[in-house]
């Protein structure tokens, strides 16, 4: 092509070509991704619902997007559980962000942990006893009804390490049960040291690699973006998802205050780092207006609360969901015609989280904490509270206080979408401009 002509062609391309082609090479990747989308929904959840990590729920994902088929493994045992009980709601811990159990080891619950998955079924004494000879009667027709309890269990069958602890040590408040994919098929019987809860092995890739999900938000949005602001006649700026960063590091310097520097103070055996007067103050007015006294037992709590929840949703330490005038979505927990109705929120103010906080925790359906909050308790009595599986946090707050150090994050003061809804707010925005131009 002579030089006349390639100037001739490239004057005739106009955005409406650049868009079509854009829109073509996005949808196609964003089928791919659908589909395994789909593939990861056909997964047998045995009626468990589906969450986030650290949500106490089902949540996909790792190897072949069923966690090197060890999730309905382990699913199918918990299923055993619910039969067991003849109630649904049995599970209080899947897969978490934390990598090692109590005794240093990487954990089968651990999200890096990709082949592997675990529950916790939460229980104890006589019934946890009854509740583990019943899942032990039903699982691989009976063949190690046997195991009582008291030490690890660790049985290879077909390709995977099944493992069951109760009554072991940090194991007398729930059964757990994990499923990890090996590469032997020959059954054997394993007993582990005491000293080695969960997972044993040492094999374990624990650096997580980037979802599929992320790469094609990442290629498909940055293209959509950058030309969106080329039309408006923008100069160039950085994507979605580094346009993040300076805010997570705006968070971390707010963690300390600069007129009340941070105070390491004991309260018995815990080694406690107080949070700045400003992020005090809102969990003071907190329990003021639920009718609890300010004491240290109920501070230590609220402290340990927040650092088990540790998300960076505004003015929402406990990471409530409850609605709230000028508030906007953090992360999306439900959908309604494909549109998110409902999740974690970011309050406008300070008062507005405190507001929404009370207010749930005075709905009638979290009465064991605020009644222990009220009679000052203690901590490890609140954190046991059954109210806090239908919060979300689940056994968090007990792990939290078994380390004895207490350091609650920052309550984040500046807005910050996830990476996710960000991502579906720009999505819709471009798609309204594509509809405008085409």
């Amino acid at each position: 092509m002579q030089n006349g002509k390639i100037e001739t062609f490239l004057n005739g391309l106009t955005y409406h070509d650049i868009y079509y082609n854009m829109v073509q090479d996005f949808i196609i990747k964003r089928e791919l991704f659908k589909l395994k989308k789909q593939k990861l929904n056909e997964a047998n959840t045995y009626g468990f619902p589906t969450g986030a990590v650290d949500s106490g729920k089902v949540n996909p994902g790792g190897e072949g997007g069923n966690w090197g088929g060890s999730m309905e493994k382990t699913l199918e045992i918990a299923s055993f559980a619910k039969k067991c009980l003849g109630k649904d709601n049995v599970i209080s811990s899947q897969k978490r962000s934390r990598v090692k159990t109590a005794s240093g080891n990487v954990s089968d619950h651990y999200k890096g942990n990709t082949n592997a998955y675990a529950v916790d079924i939460p229980v104890r004494g006589k019934a946890g006893d009854e509740l583990l000879a019943c899942i032990m009667k039903s699982w691989n027709n009976g063949s190690h009804s046997s195991y009582k309890g008291g030490v690890w269990l660790n049985v290879t069958k077909d390709g995977y390490r099944y493992q069951f602890g109760w009554k072991v040590k940090n194991h007398y408040d729930h059964i757990h049960v994990g499923v990890k994919k090996t590469s032997g098929s020959n059954s054997k019987y394993e007993k582990p040291e005491d000293e080695k809860p969960e997972d044993v092995s040492t094999d374990v890739n624990t650096e997580e690699k980037p979802s599929e999900e992320s790469q094609i938000e990442k290629l498909g949005l940055g293209a959509f973006a950058k030309l969106a602001r080329m039309m408006r006649g923008e100069k160039e700026k950085p994507s979605v998802g580094t346009t993040l960063d300076p805010v997570e590091k705006e968070d971390e310097e707010e963690e300390v205050d600069k007129n009340s520097p941070n105070v390491i103070v004991d309260l018995k055996d815990y080694k406690i780092t107080e949070p700045s007067s400003e992020d005090k103050g809102f969990y003071t007015k907190v329990l003021s207006n639920i009718g609890a006294p300010i004491s240290k037992e109920n501070l230590l709590f609220f402290y340990a609360w927040r650092q088990a929840e540790g998300a960076k949703s505004t003015y929402n330490p406990f990471n409530t969901t409850q609605s709230k005038e000028g508030s906007t979505l953090w992360n999306c927990l439900s959908k309604k015609n494909d549109k998110c109705v409902g999740g974690v929120r970011n309050y406008k103010t300070k008062q507005d989280g405190i507001d929404a906080t009370v207010k749930t925790m005075k709905n009638g359906n979290y009465k064991c904490i605020v009644d222990g909050l009220k009679s000052n308790k203690g901590a490890v009595k609140i954190a046991e509270c059954p109210d806090l599986k239908k919060w979300g946090t689940g056994a968090g707050v007990t792990r939290v206080l078994k380390t004895k150090k207490i350091n609650p994050p920052a309550i984040s003061k500046t807005e910050v979408k996830s990476v996710k809804e960000s991502f579906n707010y720009e999505t819709e925005r471009i798609s309204d401009l594509i509809k405008k131009v085409l």
